[in-house]
């Protein structure tokens, strides 16, 4: 019996039984069996390295693994990018640790007789500080003074470095390092003095959060050329007080040493050395202490400056090289007396003082006049209102029309009256016909708890009286008014009573009022109202 059926790669190793059934045979069943042996190309596998794809050099050990399936068993080959030749057999490619130039790219395969596997890569980076920075020109060399000039830096590293230009000046001036540029190339368009000293290029790059740094060898820079004056040092315009002794002063470097130096202004000349007048020229250059061994000052004294000596000053600086000259602005300053000047600070105190004085003021005044509390009454506009510190006056509608007689005295007081029978004997006194009896000598008056009217809640009664009655702002609302009688023939002079309290009230009024009431007006009691101040 012939079988036939179609094998796979994943049934190698697998176990095939035949098994025959028959009556003949002892056990009634024959069965024999056997493994696959089933043969197939190669196929690879990667395994990516611990810790990512980059690596620091010298530090970090790398590994990777290229797993390969195959039937009969493959061998692996590793090659690294840009290269023909095997690199490594086995499925392991380690380094042990990395190096600088170990970073690329990484192919392994597979290999058996029946076939050959794809290739599989792998790439992986390899830090590294700067190991190598170099400059052109290299260790010394002279620049001219007022020409350009250039450097160059190159540095090996990974990450690509940042490049930065140091100069450090010599230590007689103190060390002090300044940067100068940054870049592979550094151009100067213009050299000065200041540019002596060791220059260097330093290299910088970041691995893993780690600054790594590296300085190349300095190249020492001289400087020579004419002579150069020193903005940094020099004013070019120069104030002096009237009548004082000046010096003009210019700072500038040369090298080589300075041989002439000459001031002028006007139609007056003057050499290192000489003296005209109240003008002297310095008559050594003499050498600043706070700079380079080939940096000097130039000095003109000028005693007993005057008015006429404010110009312009020139002065010229030569060597074996070329000439400089500059140019000096001189003013001479009348100062200010210490007389004007405490005046003027007195003035400006007491303007300053005025203005908080009134500022207060205003804010006081407006704040007594309009801030209100209480119920609003509608302005009468024939009722001058003058402030005081606590309260502003209103004016109620006027009352009812009553006849003349029987109007009230529109004074706060309890109502007095006589009673009916009696009318006809008092007829010239006004008085109100109501509230509780009382007897005084035979005769029944009147005496109420409140006043002759109602007034409005919350306010205060100020008292008016006709032709020309005043007003008054009161704490408290008078409310029992003291009536002195009198009588000569045993009768009551209400009128007379009635008159002199009323005087007298007035005069109270008159002494504690600031608020007048217009004398013009028809309308009959006033009122005023609270107000904060």
């Amino acid at each position: 019996m012939k079988i036939q059926f179609q094998i796979f790669q994943e049934h190698h190793m697998r176990r095939l039984r035949c098994v025959s059934n028959h009556e003949a045979y002892p056990r009634r069943t024959l069965e024999e069996a056997t493994r696959l042996d089933i043969l197939y190309e190669p196929e690879v596998r990667l395994v990516k390295p611990e810790g990512g794809f980059q690596f620091e050099a010298n530090i970090d050990e790398v590994k990777i693994q290229c797993i390969s399936d195959g039937n009969p068993k493959p061998n692996v080959f590793w090659r690294k990018a840009g290269g023909e030749s095997i690199l490594r057999l086995g499925q392991t490619l380690d380094f042990l640790p990395v190096r600088e130039g170990d970073g690329g790219s990484y192919f392994c395969w597979a290999k058996n007789e029946i076939g050959t596997s794809d290739e599989l890569s792998v790439t992986f980076d390899v830090l590294y500080a700067p190991r190598k920075v170099l400059t052109l020109p290299k260790k010394r060399i002279d620049l001219d003074a007022g020409q350009p000039a250039k450097f160059q830096c190159e540095a090996e590293a990974n990450p690509q470095p940042k490049l930065e230009w140091l100069q450090k000046f010599p230590e007689d001036q103190g060390g002090q390092v300044f940067s100068r540029g940054q870049g592979k190339t550094l151009l100067l368009s213009n050299v000065t003095y200041e540019m002596e000293g060791k220059w260097a290029c330093v290299a910088t790059t970041t691995i893993k959060g780690r600054v790594r740094k590296m300085t190349s060898e300095p190249i020492d820079v001289e400087v020579v050329g004419k002579p150069q004056v020193l903005f940094y040092k020099t004013d070019a315009k120069q104030d002096f007080a009237m009548h004082s002794d000046a010096t003009i002063l210019v700072t500038f470097c040369s090298d080589p040493k300075p041989r002439s130096l000459v001031w002028q202004w006007g139609s007056l000349r003057l050499i290192q050395g000489q003296t005209r007048g109240r003008f002297k020229a310095s008559e050594i250059l003499s050498q600043d202490p706070g700079l380079r061994k080939d940096c000097y000052q130039a000095t003109l004294s000028i005693t007993d400056v005057i008015s006429s000596d404010s110009r312009t000053y020139f002065v010229t600086i030569g060597n074996d090289r070329g000439e400089t000259r500059y140019d000096v602005n001189v003013r001479a300053i009348d100062p200010v007396p210490m007389v004007a000047l405490v005046g003027v600070i007195a003035t400006a105190l007491s303007l300053v003082l005025f203005i908080i004085f009134c500022v207060a003021y205003t804010f006081k005044s407006k704040k007594c006049c309009f801030k209100h509390k209480g119920p609003a009454f509608e302005r009468d506009t024939n009722f001058r209102i003058y402030p005081n510190e606590h309260y502003i006056a209103e004016r109620l509608p006027a009352p009812p029309q009553v006849p003349v007689k029987d109007q009230p005295l529109g004074i706060p007081v309890y109502s007095i009256a006589r009673p009916k029978s009696h009318q006809k004997t008092i007829t010239d006194h006004r008085y109100s016909p109501t509230g509780t009896e009382h007897t005084i000598d035979g005769l029944r008056t009147r005496r109420t708890s409140e006043p002759t009217y109602p007034l409005p809640p919350r306010s205060q009664f100020a008292l008016g009286f006709r032709p020309s009655g005043f007003g008054t702002n009161l704490r408290k609302t008078p409310q029992n008014l003291p009536i002195a009688i009198s009588s000569s023939n045993g009768a009551l002079n209400f009128a007379e009573a009635i008159d002199n309290e009323r005087e007298t009230f007035q005069n109270q009024l008159k002494a504690n009022t600031n608020i007048l009431l217009d004398g013009n007006s028809t309308y009959g009691p006033r009122v005023t109202d609270r107000a904060d101040v």
